[in-house]
């Protein structure tokens, strides 16, 4: 059970910094399994302004939409892939090819980053309880659903598609992974982290 709880928070802190990395707002995320959900990254799209919505003609292959809703669509894939790389690509140790800290100094590091971070938002914590206790699409299932959108039935282009974004989902993992072992290893202590303190870490 360890393991998997080790795995569902790199898998979730992949999706919030993901997230954070393209513009998105934060709510916070908790590895605190419910019902239907092992854990749950809460976080908004900005909105497609009105005009790129209305100048979209979806019978156009995807790379002459307008650029606004190829953005959208790009970046809801790449957050909701994250969590997988996340996961696979930070459990191994010394994954970034540098000397891994010892346990104390894990430990400390810890320890300083909850003591200074904020209270976290009662209203926040409880929408991510609803969540994880509540029947939903997997992230395979929404990221099938875009790639349908986006391409239709071109199955060739939309597997070509979804190849690239995987290769730039991994290279933002990487990228960020400092970030994403940060809460990681918070979600070790307090297992659901508010916005007010992701922004906290993610700052330090």
């Amino acid at each position: 059970m360890g393991d998997d709880q080790e795995s569902t928070r790199r898998h979730e802190a992949g999706h919030q910094v993901a997230a954070a990395a393209v513009g998105w707002t934060l709510r916070g995320l908790t590895a605190q399994g419910g019902t239907h959900l092992l854990g749950c990254s809460r976080v908004f799209e900005p909105p497609v302004p009105e005009s790129a919505w209305d100048a979209l003609d979806v019978g156009q292959p995807f790379t002459l939409w307008p650029p606004a809703v190829q953005a959208s669509v790009q970046a809801q894939v790449l957050v909701r892939m994250a969590g997988d790389p996340a996961d696979l690509s930070l459990a191994a140790p010394g994954v970034s090819g540098g000397v891994e800290p010892t346990i104390a100094v894990q430990a400390a590091e810890r320890v300083e980053r909850l003591v200074a971070l904020p209270e976290p938002v009662p209203a926040d914590v409880t929408a991510l309880r609803v969540i994880v206790n509540g029947p939903g699409p997997s992230d395979a299932d929404k990221i099938a659903k875009l790639a349908w959108f986006a391409h239709g039935t071109d199955l060739l282009s939309a597997g070509a598609w979804l190849s690239w974004m995987e290769a730039q989902t991994r290279a933002l993992v990487a990228a960020k992974a400092p970030m994403i072992r940060r809460l990681t290893a918070a979600l070790v202590a307090r297992h659901t982290l508010s916005c007010e303190q992701v922004a906290a870490l993610l700052a330090g």
